[in-house]
């Protein structure tokens, strides 16, 4: 399998992929367009071109809105997903509170924030991208995921990461990124490794391990 991935403003991307206006939602000759958004949300396509030569449209990433809640609360509520992260899931009160704040980072930028993973194909709940600024140093921002366990090995990981790199180089402001991991997952370093992270300390955060990773933009 090849992947191609195609960065664009929705109402281009017929103009963009040669197809009719997507505006119809026609499923064209040698595309699978099952996936419908908004007109002005900015999102990172990826195609996979399979054997018989169809393109198939793998993953789309947009902000967490209000009415997502319940998506985020089986990721957070979820041990598995939990485990590297907190070491525990995480119980409605409190997730409820995490998803307050994370509307309002949604609400500071239009370029970064907390996105929201689904499967283009069936719309199903993948997980969480984020790419969050920070204070300090200065021009950089945190870069993280999570997935749900059906979702893991898959690959996806590895294209969340490539599309929170992309959407970083487009916001003018950053020139570095981070990246923050328990040590003892090895997957995740071994994704952020291969998009050209390198190891800067180990540190507890909350009382957990953590390795920080970094790169520059």
């Amino acid at each position: 399998m090849e992947f191609c991935l195609v960065y664009v403003r929705y109402p281009l991307i017929a103009d963009t992929l040669g197809l009719p206006p997507p505006r119809n939602y026609p499923v064209p000759f040698l595309v699978d367009f099952k996936h419908r958004c908004s007109p002005d949300i900015l999102f990172y396509l990826s195609f996979t071109l399979c054997k018989n030569k169809r393109l198939t449209l793998n993953i789309v990433l947009e902000k967490f809105s209000q009415q997502d809640f319940a998506d985020y609360f089986k990721l957070v509520s979820n041990a598995q997903v939990m485990a590297m992260i907190t070491e525990r899931a995480v119980p409605h009160d409190e997730a409820r509170r995490d998803y307050d704040q994370l509307l309002k980072d949604n609400a500071e930028s239009a370029e970064l924030g907390h996105f929201r993973i689904s499967d283009a194909q069936d719309g199903h709940f993948i997980g969480l991208g984020k790419l969050l600024p920070l204070a300090d140093p200065p021009g950089s921002a945190e870069l993280g995921y999570m997935l749900l366990p059906d979702y893991w090995g898959k690959g996806i990981a590895s294209q969340v990461a490539a599309w929170l790199m992309d959407r970083a180089h487009h916001a003018t402001a950053l020139t570095h990124l981070i990246a923050i991991i328990d040590p003892a997952n090895l997957a995740s370093r071994k994704i952020l490794i291969n998009h050209h992270f390198t190891s800067q300390e180990f540190r507890e955060f909350d009382g957990l391990p953590g390795e920080i990773l970094a790169r520059a933009l």
